[in-house]
């Protein structure tokens, strides 16, 4: 049924009832009559069969339809601009699991494609494929920070391998040298003396028994001297 049309005052015979619905339905009846009201008369009241677009969740089946096109596509939400359920604290893990679930399977294919066509299995220099995906990982400055001070304090990144990183230029032979903490030592080191570094060993103090000099003459020696030959 299209709608239902009520009378709450008279009672219409059969003949009034097809006239009345004849004429209601040749003003309405076919695509081009469609959504259409009309007046009615004798207290009538026309209800519509509609559904409000909030109580048939019509706004929900959509969000609905969007997480399933993502769900096809292997694409996070966040990534097309629906985030109804993303946070300031997972949006970055989520975009790693991007990175590692939805992006690193088509890298794969591609370096092994390329290493298959483009380099030779056999060559002696190692080439290989490596496609760089670091950029689509990169965190905030915090954890960027965080994670190059860990790794310059263990001597794995130098400050040309940090700058590189960070898009920005080396400041020349003096960055790649790589820093350690001076307080790191093995377990085997652990309460043994420290040996002194080379070229800053003191020199070994010289016996004087051993040296071929005769030993200095006290200077005030002669002065009592020539002061006991002056008296009478």
């Amino acid at each position: 049924l299209g709608g239902v049309i009520e009378n709450g005052k008279t009672n219409l015979g059969p003949e009034g009832r097809d006239a009345m619905l004849a004429s209601f339905n040749e003003g309405h009846r076919g695509p081009d009559q469609a959504f259409k009201w009309q007046y009615l008369d004798g207290g009538m009241t026309a209800k519509p069969f509609t559904v409000e677009p909030d109580k048939g969740q019509f706004i929900e089946t959509q969000q609905h339809m969007v997480e399933t096109i993502c769900r096809w596509f292997g694409v996070p939400p966040h990534k097309i601009a629906h985030l109804l359920r993303a946070t300031n604290n997972n949006i970055e893990h989520q975009g790693i699991e991007f990175v590692t679930d939805g992006i690193m399977p088509w890298v794969c294919r591609y370096e092994q494609e390329a290493n298959y066509k483009l380099v030779n299995a056999r060559n002696p220099q190692g080439y290989y494929t490596n496609i760089d995906v670091r950029s689509l990982q990169r965190g905030d400055l915090k954890a960027r920070t965080e994670h190059y001070t860990a790794m310059l304090d263990r001597g794995v990144f130098s400050i040309n391998d940090v700058l590189y990183l960070e898009g920005m230029n080396n400041i020349g032979a003096l960055g790649d040298k790589r820093l350690v903490n001076g307080a790191y030592t093995t377990l085997e080191a652990v309460g043994t003396p420290e040996a002194p570094l080379p070229g800053n060993a003191p020199a070994p103090a010289e016996d004087p028994e051993e040296t071929d000099e005769p030993p200095a003459a006290n200077p005030g020696a002669d002065v009592d001297k020539e002061n006991e030959q002056a008296q009478p």
